[in-house]
């Protein structure tokens, strides 16, 4: 199984307390938090990884080289930002395989990336990951059709409980294609997602365990706990 991590952001909120680093090499228990993510795609089977880097791209590549034990690694350099839809479509260059997940670089999501491959089997479908938390406001929310199809995408609000997008895609190579996307800069799930899944089935994967997002102080800070 392949993977595309996206780690390419500024990280402004976060560098009010971890400054001169990208977002996802922020030290978690002393160890970049890029390595964290990496040892859960290790244990789930990932083999291999495409990083989409930009701000301060060097310090990841020159930490992590071509290999992390057994995980192959590529790097796709943005030279300007290109949003996370750009940053997808430029790394899906370096996919070998028909289809792939993509990662948030700045989030620990405890689900295991098999069983998701396995859904999408089952189904055929693009898969979102859904993640079922008790404060959902930060976030916004998934919405569901009865057959856990993703049919639309809630703004943030002062709802609680809610099924959140956690950040984690397994998409077929294919998606983008007979799509229209104007230009090489765009953000993927509201400049192509929203739209995306009003003409096409995208299933969604529930998932009930961890899920923590490191970008503002109080979580990264809370992550250091959670991940000892």
């Amino acid at each position: 199984m392949e993977a595309i991590i996206l780690a390419g952001g500024f990280g402004t909120r976060l560098q009010k307390i971890v400054k001169d680093v990208p977002k996802p090499m922020a030290p978690v228990n002393s160890k970049p938090f890029l390595e964290i993510l990496l040892e859960h795609c290790l244990k789930n089977g990932i083999s291999r990884v495409v990083f989409s880097v930009g701000y301060l791209s060097e310090q990841i590549i020159s930490y992590f080289g071509s290999r992390y034990k057994d995980i192959e690694i590529e790097y796709s350099i943005e030279k300007e930002p290109l949003g996370t839809g750009g940053a997808v479509l430029q790394s899906m260059k370096l996919i070998l395989a028909e289809s792939f997940f993509i990662l948030n670089g700045d989030t620990y999501l405890d689900v295991n990336y098999k069983d998701v491959a396995q859904y999408y089997c089952l189904y055929g479908n693009p898969i979102i990951v859904g993640c079922q938390v008790n404060d959902a406001s930060r976030y916004g929310s998934l919405k569901l059709d009865e057959n856990n199809n993703v049919i639309g995408f809630g703004e943030k609000s002062k709802v609680g409980h809610g099924i959140i997008n956690a950040g984690c895609y397994y998409f077929p190579k294919s998606i983008f294609e007979g799509t229209i996307i104007k230009n090489q800069k765009f953000a993927l799930e509201k400049e192509f997602l929203m739209d995306y899944v009003q003409h096409n089935e995208v299933s969604c994967y529930l998932f009930k365990g961890k899920f923590i997002d490191i970008g503002v102080p109080e979580d990264y800070f809370q992550v250091q706990q959670m991940l000892l």
